[in-house]
């Protein structure tokens, strides 16, 4: 029931918004009743943590009747985490976009807030497929008219149309999952996935968080630097993450072939984006790089054999990402709050991340740990890069977001430090200290060459700086233009245009000027036929 009560608080929130902003529009009531609904709903998600595992069933149908699964929503250890982080993110989103309160539409961004919230939260607490597969549909779909309603240029609707048409096709690899799965076990859920379903599960994972393909659709518009749009592109993904962890088999399932090309694909997949990461001229620009790489290493611990180890890693990418994007205007003064963010990312021993690193090194180094050492350094880099980049004074904002701004920043804080202690039995572990510590000494081995070189931010002649730049670049280059698949849209649309041009060429012949004539030569074939007695086969 308190499952309930909280979609039953988010939902008459929004709507209440709706209703008093049609009656007698007042921004800062709207605000209020969005702050209100947020804070009990964490609160009473807090105190589920009392009572895990809860389960709840939505809907039930007879055996055979129409479906073989019920619709049902379970909390526990796994998704529980995720489930206060993505509250905790839009309590924040709601505290940090009072800097935009003049703006008239602010009350409409809380509803979609509040709304993205509510879906997801969905997708996150499905006990079964089914249930994750309706909430998937209804998040992309939201997010389609959300990007629709924002009228960008063709070029940006052409990146909306192909992030779109991937969402389509994790959802299809859900389905497909399903189908295979309950061909073996029908109306399984998902904490006893089928072991033959496991690599399809994975597909469709890989698909909604970006990896497979590579793709990174960046929309530089000023809408998705708000509160909302950051929920909007973090919150797929935790329901994505959730599933990740109740794939446990994928190490005994998949040929050993194919393990070593997803952990290959996936290692370069990590590499290229924490490096894009970290060398992005501007922040907002970053984003969807920060979500593949720690998506990634998510993937990693599953590819491992240690699904649970993702946990670490995917809240690094919720709460830690969330604080450094949200932290906008970057105010100098209260930078140090998303510096003690970088807490959540090192993954130093008893910390919320130290687990992580057993799941992605496991028992001994090797050439892949390296790699993923790398990669950790250059999200720290960044990280680091752009918490410091911060040159606009506390006088700028209004007094009422003096406060309400910071205190946005210091909930994600102490989430973060809440499930540091009670995330999930053995939270607090020591951990594969030394890769962490390697970690730390390459980041400041960078900060040393980076004033050694002289580079300033945002870089510019890196040619003339940086040995070996060119070919790096079309190296990198390279790696994103295969893993991305752009080969194959390019392919797919000349292929289009080509049968669209056949397509016109035939529709003009038989319509044009000329089509009454072509009717008359097939009409007066078909009578010659009828007359000679050809039987047609």
């Amino acid at each position: 029931m308190y499952i309930l009560a909280i979609f039953g608080i988010l939902a008459f929130a929004g709507v209440a918004i709706l209703v008093s902003q049609s009656l007698k529009p007042k921004t800062a009531r709207a605000w209020l009743i969005a702050l209100v609904a947020t804070t009990l709903a964490w609160v009473a998600m807090l105190f589920l943590r009392l009572y895990l595992p809860t389960n709840l069933t939505i809907l039930s149908w007879e055996a055979g009747e129409l479906f073989n699964s019920k619709l049902t929503l379970t909390l526990d250890y796994h998704n529980w985490p995720y489930a206060i982080s993505l509250l905790t993110i839009c309590m924040a989103a709601i505290f940090t976009d009072t800097t935009q309160t003049n703006n008239p539409s602010a009350p409409l961004r809380w509803v979609g807030s509040i709304t993205i919230a509510l879906i997801n939260l969905v997708g996150l607490l499905a006990g079964d497929p089914l249930t994750l597969a309706i909430a998937w549909a209804l998040v992309d779909i939201i997010e389609l008219l959300y990007m629709i309603n924002l009228q960008l240029n063709f070029e940006n609707n052409q990146v909306v149309a192909t992030s779109f048409a991937i969402r389509l096709l994790s959802l299809f690899a859900l389905l497909l999952a399903t189908a295979v799965g309950w061909h073996d076990q029908p109306g399984f859920s998902l904490h006893a996935i089928p072991s033959n379903a496991n690599w399809v599960f994975l597909l469709a994972v890989s698909l909604r968080l970006g990896i497979l393909p590579l793709k990174l659709p960046f929309l530089n518009a000023d809408e998705l630097r708000q509160g909302m749009a950051v929920l909007l592109r973090f919150a797929p993904a935790a329901s994505a993450l959730a599933l990740l962890t109740h794939l446990s088999s994928i190490p005994q399932t998949l040929p050993p072939v194919w393990l070593l090309t997803l952990r290959v694909v996936t290692a370069l997949a990590m590499l290229y984006s924490a490096l894009m990461f970290a060398t992005r001229p501007e922040k907002f620009a970053s984003r969807p790089y920060w979500l593949v790489a720690l998506s990634s290493f998510a993937v990693q611990c599953a590819l491992q054999g240690n699904p649970l180890a993702s946990r670490a890693w995917g809240l690094a990418l919720l709460l830690s990402g969330a604080l450094l994007y949200l932290f906008d205007p970057p105010i100098r003064r209260i930078r140090f709050l998303p510096l003690v963010g970088i807490v959540g990312l090192v993954g130093l021993p008893y910390t919320l991340t130290a687990s992580g690193w057993e799941g992605l090194i496991g028992a001994g180094f090797s050439f892949r740990s390296f790699i993923f050492i790398f990669s950790h350094a250059l999200l720290l880099i960044g990280y680091l890069r752009y918490a410091l980049e911060s040159n606009i004074a506390i006088t700028a904002l209004e007094k009422h977001a003096r406060i309400t701004f910071p205190t946005g920043l210091v909930l994600i804080l102490q989430t973060i430090l809440i499930l540091n202690i009670t995330g999930w039995p053995g939270v607090l572990t020591l951990g594969l200290w030394v890769a962490p510590v390697i970690s730390l000494l390459l980041v400041c081995l960078s900060v040393f060459a980076f004033f050694k070189l002289g580079l300033k931010v945002p870089f510019t002649n890196l040619e003339q700086r940086l040995p070996f730049y060119r070919i790096a670049h079309a190296v990198l280059t390279g790696i994103q233009s295969f893993f991305s698949l752009d080969w194959v849209y390019t392919a797919g649309s000349f292929l289009g245009k080509q049968i669209g041009k056949v397509t016109n060429l035939v529709t003009e012949l038989v319509e044009g000027e000329g089509g009454i004539l072509w009717s008359l030569v097939f009409l007066i074939a078909l009578t010659t036929l009828f007359i000679a007695g050809v039987k047609l086969p």
